[in-house]
């Protein structure tokens, strides 16, 4: 009686590849890269950028999820001198679709051009008009952004159009213009309802735990068209800087819509020693908290009122903006109002609030800072409960890293009772430290035969 059996015979090796695949560039070269990126397989792949000193005269495009790492900061060194971006993400159908998650780390990058402005920047993000790409992870790198030409205005480390959210960390920026935040189309009133910005949530980009060595006329925007941005626990080391601007900007309604916020907290400043302004708010929601000036010149906080006649305003304007536990060196500093382009419309304690130690919830408004809340309020009003340490020191608070994050919750009066208003997004951030699922299926195995035993 015959018998049949199946015996697998392995003829050569089995084409049966793991999950994922490295992918090796050939060089750091532009078209090394962008042929290894676009052989990848979305979202499971990683491309490993060899070491090197390249110049780069062009765009590296990426529009799918996949791991792009270079060999090390210092180790994989990319330069360019150019008006368009170093790296381009602009996402394709499927990776909206799918949310895939793109992900930078490992590189020396540089753009060294002496201008400023649109698109000059060293890693650009952009959406189109209605959808959102909110797995970006840019870390461990070397942004580059100076000219050598003092009072310059250079390339933007990170420009972030429309609905682009993720996290940016433990990198180090040397220059003027770290993040610029923008709406995706030129009408940036349609910005605002298509990515409306929820403060305490994934919907702002995250730049967390980096470097910013500070070069002259410092800047961040949040400008027109609906951008928001969340900088937090950061250093910002003025050494180098022998001109200071502004720390952040959030636009007004001025012919292309407002800046929709800023989130601004946990940040130590340092070695400053002249102030344009520490802050120019001028459109937007704001959370200011728990920033440490340990310079030698004044910081300042302004709230501003612009372009009371834009088709944007009111709606745009400065509103729900709390500032508290900002300190310059041991003198607690306040939000004000910039005279010079009015105040009318503009006003403490409806849409700017200060923290207040006398506060009492009647005669005295503002901002209560403490560990439970007061039993009087004024609708509008806010309370920072927290069981941490208010006041000057914020000792493993602020900066890089924080060994004691903050820890609270603002409230908001409405209708003489307090009602949870804000709490910081999660740190860290939930991106950080994701490991990718391997979900590709293996493919079926080939060179195999068929063998019948008698």
């Amino acid at each position: 009686m015959k018998s049949i059996f199946l015996t697998l015979c392995i003829i050569s090796c089995l084409n049966w590849p793991a999950y994922a695949a490295t992918i090796n560039a050939a060089s750091c070269n532009l078209p090394a890269i962008q042929t290894a990126y676009n052989s990848a397989t979305r979202v499971v792949d990683t491309i490993l950028v060899p070491p090197g000193n390249c110049t780069w005269t062009g765009i590296l495009t990426l529009s799918k999820g996949v791991i792009l790492q270079g060999s090390g900061a210092g180790v994989t060194n990319i330069t360019a001198s150019q008006s368009s971006p170093v790296i381009l993400i602009s996402p394709d159908a499927t990776m909206y679709q799918n949310n895939e998650r793109l992900e930078i780390f490992g590189f020396t990058l540089s753009n060294t051009i002496n201008a400023g402005g649109g698109d000059i920047s060293i890693i650009k993000a952009s959406s189109n008009t209605s959808s959102v790409a909110s797995n970006i992870v840019i870390h461990d790198n070397v942004l580059n952004a100076f000219s050598g030409v003092t009072g310059s205005v250079t390339a933007q480390g990170f420009n972030i159009q429309g609905g682009i959210y993720g996290v940016a960390y433990h990198n180090t920026f040397n220059g003027i213009y770290f993040i610029k935040t923008t709406g995706a189309t030129t009408s940036g009133y349609d910005d605002w309802n298509a990515f409306s910005y929820i403060p305490g949530s994934f919907k702002s980009f995250v730049l967390e735990d980096n470097t910013w060595n500070v070069r002259s006329f410092p800047y961040n925007e949040g400008g027109q068209g609906g951008g928001a941005y969340t900088l937090r626990y950061n250093d910002i080391n003025f050494t180098n800087a022998t001109e200071n601007g502004d720390l952040f900007d959030v636009h007004g309604p001025q012919g292309a819509g407002g800046g929709q916020g800023i989130e601004f907290y946990g940040n130590h400043i340092f070695n400053n020693n002249t102030w344009d302004n520490n802050g120019v708010h001028r459109g937007g929601r704001g959370k200011v908290f728990f920033n440490k000036n340990t310079g030698s010149s004044q910081a300042i906080y302004e709230v501003q009122e612009l372009h009371p006649t834009d088709i944007g305003f009111p709606a745009e304007k400065v509103v729900q903006s709390y500032y508290w536990n900002n300190y310059d060196n041991t003198t607690r500093v306040n939000v004000s109002c910039f005279s010079g382009n009015g105040c009318t419309f503009i006003t403490e304690n409806t849409d700017y609030f200060n923290q207040n130690p006398s506060y009492n919830g009647t005669t005295q408004r503002g901002i209560f800072v403490g560990a439970s809340l007061p039993a009087a309020c004024t609708t509008l009003d806010g309370a920072w409960i927290t069981s941490q340490t208010i006041g000057s020191a914020m000792t493993g608070m602020t900066g890089r890293d924080p060994s004691t994050p903050l820890s609270g919750t603002l409230y908001r009066c409405n209708g003489g009772v307090w009602q949870v208003f804000y709490t910081p997004y999660t740190y860290p951030h939930p991106l950080r430290g994701v490991i990718v699922p391997d979900t590709m299926p293996p493919a079926a195995p080939t060179n195999l035969r068929f063998a019948q035993k008698e």
